[in-house]
């Protein structure tokens, strides 16, 4: 692209060979209405940068009214291989390498590892945008799609002040009815006939980031989880609020969090004000991680979120140094009667590990499906 201010592309669609890089502080505008489309043609890796690996420099850019496809044209059953495979997993449709107050809006990201990777960068801000993915679980030609955003540290540069809000899906198609095994302690291996997700992998994948605002946006029909957050450099204060969490991972949960490494853990973080809605197949909605004896939140507050229709013990509170769980409204879990006599099944909350957790004014009941 040219080192013009702004790159406007009129309606087509545009077959793109190789890597189209962005200028710093550049633009690159489509339509609203999806009529501008960049399809990928080629095993390449990214299909448009901004900025250099280890350096940065993306600065201001902004990417508005984009279709990034990968013409997959994906249908359960039918799709055995998935064309046009991108170089590597970590292929991005838009990589922002030390973006600095980036916009990336009203875009639609489809079938590619990853929809927007975001490696370091600050004060920016991805909205109303559309993702949707593959990754069967069954069928490892047809997995693709590992994240709608991801968020990594690059160098000595870490992600910081990014608000991701309004957009919509994350997720993608589901299989046909098929059983689906479920592990138990007291009731063995339990199979259940239903829909199985595979969407994306992650809706967002982050080992990275310190202020992060998660607000507003739809997640559906994720293969593992909506929202990833595995701690590998520094963590703290991701905020996760109003979000609409529409039927999670199968087997999972739609908020997981994790850690990689001792002293490594999700710090302040508040998921408030969330519903979480497992549409009779889906799996749980919080889990904390104790991976090996490491703690994996410390300091969390879980407070004012909603949710029914989960096929597992919806909230599992495992590794912590410390957390608040008040004011939530839990009804409807262990719904297909996997195991009523597994705890991480017939419970409303469930807490194991080394430390505190205050659990106070939450309302649960209902532990089956009326």
């Amino acid at each position: 692209m040219t080192a013009s201010q702004v790159s406007r592309f009129p309606c087509g669609t545009y077959f793109v060979t190789s890597t189209l890089t962005l200028p710093a502080n550049k633009a690159m505008e489509g339509s609203t209405d999806g009529c501008v489309i960049l399809a990928r043609t080629d095993a390449y890796e990214h299909t448009v940068t901004a900025g250099v690996a280890g350096v940065g420099g993306a600065g201001t850019v902004s990417v508005t009214g984009i279709w990034f496809l990968t013409p997959q044209y994906f249908t359960y059953g039918t799709t055995t291989t998935l064309p046009f495979a991108a170089a590597s997993a970590t292929a991005a449709h838009l990589a922002l390498y030390g973006a600095d107050g980036a916009t990336v809006t009203n875009n639609r990201f489809w079938y590619n590892p990853n929809g927007v990777s975001m490696y370091g960068g600050t004060q920016s801000t991805i909205s109303n945008n559309y993702f949707t993915g593959v990754w069967d679980t069954t069928n490892a030609n047809t997995q693709e799609g590992i994240s709608g955003i991801t968020m990594k540290k690059d160098g000595s540069n870490t992600v910081k002040s990014v608000v991701v809000s309004g957009n919509k899906a994350f997720g993608g198609p589901s299989s046909s009815v098929e059983s689906i095994n479920y592990t138990t302690a007291t009731c063995g291996t339990v199979a259940k006939s239903l829909n199985r997700n595979i969407g994306t992998k992650y809706g967002i994948l982050a080992t990275d980031g310190e202020d992060v605002y998660v607000k507003d946006n739809y997640f559906g029909g994720n293969s593992f989880n909506a929202i990833l957050l595995s701690v590998e450099n520094v963590m703290q204060e991701w905020k996760i609020k109003s979000n609409f969490f529409d039927s999670s991972p199968n087997t999972g949960y739609a908020v997981k969090l994790t850690t990689t490494g001792v002293g490594l853990s999700v710090l302040d973080a508040q998921i408030s004000g969330n519903v979480f809605n497992g549409q009779l197949n889906g799996g749980g909605a919080l889990y904390v991680d104790y991976p090996t004896s490491l703690v994996s939140a410390d300091n969390l507050q879980f407070s004012d979120n909603t949710m029914y229709a989960h096929v597992m013990t919806p909230v599992v509170v495992l590794g912590t140094s410390g957390a608040v769980m008040s004011g939530n409204t839990i009804s409807a879990f262990n719904v297909l009667n996997v195991c009523p006599t597994d705890p991480l099944y017939a419970s409303g909350i469930y807490v194991s590990g080394p430390g505190a957790v205050n659990s106070t004014g939450n309302s649960i009941g209902g532990g089956l499906y009326p």
